[in-house]
């Protein structure tokens, strides 16, 4: 496929000239998100955030702190509420990916343990959401459909681990999730501010030493518990030179369509990242009909695959969707508004 280099930089500029104008947006949703889960926090009792049959753990860290620890799977055995800041308080959540493999794939751990640190001091990013883990599931169950893309009969690339960056990763939980449970390179990315959250919980999972860690899990795991491995990066929608690593196998994004981001952006965002056979998905809630309107549009003008499925995943929250596309094609511009590239405008 030859790769038309002057076209993918007016893609660029256009996309450039968007995103600046979103920096003061950015600033105002991280603000308001702060408030939103202030007043969340002030107003909500104990048995509003965690029901009783959840299963809480009270543990002590080395500096004497009181960490409260969710076992997840607890919350998903009954699931009689999907209210996303029912979880707000909790300092670590405890998720399980247990994967039925029949023995059969080997780039593949039959059970991965996966600790979350949260932060709310940062704001919605600094949260676990329902979207984040039924994204993890439904990709790795998914994932005949995107690993044999890149399998090949090439005895130098047997060892190729598929390459996948998450967009607006917040904790890094649907990222990290894939790098435990999946023999792949995972770049979990979100705006500086969230980089050190991230990179926290990558620490917390795959150094073989980690204190939290063994807090929580005592001895019950021995040497590694994981196939991949991940990597935390900065990734501005917008901003080329932080697009070095693409095109990528496999895109993911959790909760990405909101109102305060751009969705004709974040539709060439993906673009700008994918390759011919990238697999994109993304989950979504159902909500903000006009935005999700507006992504859908630019994302069917830019790629030949678009399907919204039923997820696959233990959280059976019946607000969260899955968008499964694919497919890049030659760029035309958004939908029924054409956007007029910089060289088009000097013609």
């Amino acid at each position: 496929m030859t790769i038309d280099h002057n076209n993918q930089n007016e893609i660029m500029d256009i996309l450039n000239e968007r995103l600046n104008r979103g920096e003061y947006l950015r600033k105002l949703r991280k603000l308001i998100e702060e408030e939103e889960l202030s007043i969340v926090s002030e107003n909500s009792s104990d048995d509003d955030i965690v029901q009783e049959n959840d299963v809480v753990n009270v543990l002590s860290d080395e500096m004497g702190n009181d960490l409260t620890v969710l076992q997840y799977d607890s919350f998903l055995s009954h699931q009689r509420y999907y209210d996303d800041c029912k979880h707000i308080d909790i300092s670590l959540i405890d998720y399980n990916f247990s994967i039925d493999t029949n023995n059969e794939d080997p780039s593949i751990v039959p059970y991965a343990r996966l600790l979350i640190s949260q932060d709310k001091t940062i704001g919605k990013p600094g949260m676990c959401w329902d979207a984040g883990f039924i994204l993890a599931e439904h990709v790795i169950a998914k994932r005949e459909n995107w690993i044999s893309k890149n399998n090949s009969t090439d005895p130098k690339k047997k060892s190729y681990f598929p390459r996948i960056v998450e967009l607006g990763a917040g904790t890094g939980l649907a990222g990290i999730a894939l790098a435990k449970a999946l023999k792949c390179h995972v770049t979990v990315t979100d705006l500086p501010e969230v980089m050190s959250l991230i990179q926290y919980n990558i620490d917390l999972n795959f150094k073989n030493v980690n204190r939290t860690r063994s807090l929580v899990y005592g001895n019950k795991i021995t040497g590694n518990d994981f196939y991949g491995e991940a990597v935390a990066k900065t990734l501005r929608w917008g901003h080329s030179e932080d697009y070095d690593g693409a095109p990528y196998d496999v895109i993911v994004g959790g909760d990405v369509i909101a109102s305060l981001y751009d969705p004709v952006a974040l539709a060439m965002t993906f673009y700008a990242l994918s390759g011919p056979n990238t697999s994109i998905y993304v989950s979504y809630k159902r909500r903000l009909d006009e935005y999700f309107q507006r992504f859908e549009i630019a994302m069917k003008s830019l790629f030949n695959k678009f399907n919204i499925v039923q997820p696959r995943s233990r959280n059976i929250n019946p607000d969260v969707m899955i968008i499964e596309a694919g497919e890049k094609a030659m760029y035309k511009g958004i939908g029924s508004v054409h956007i007029q590239t910089p060289a088009a405008k000097a013609a």
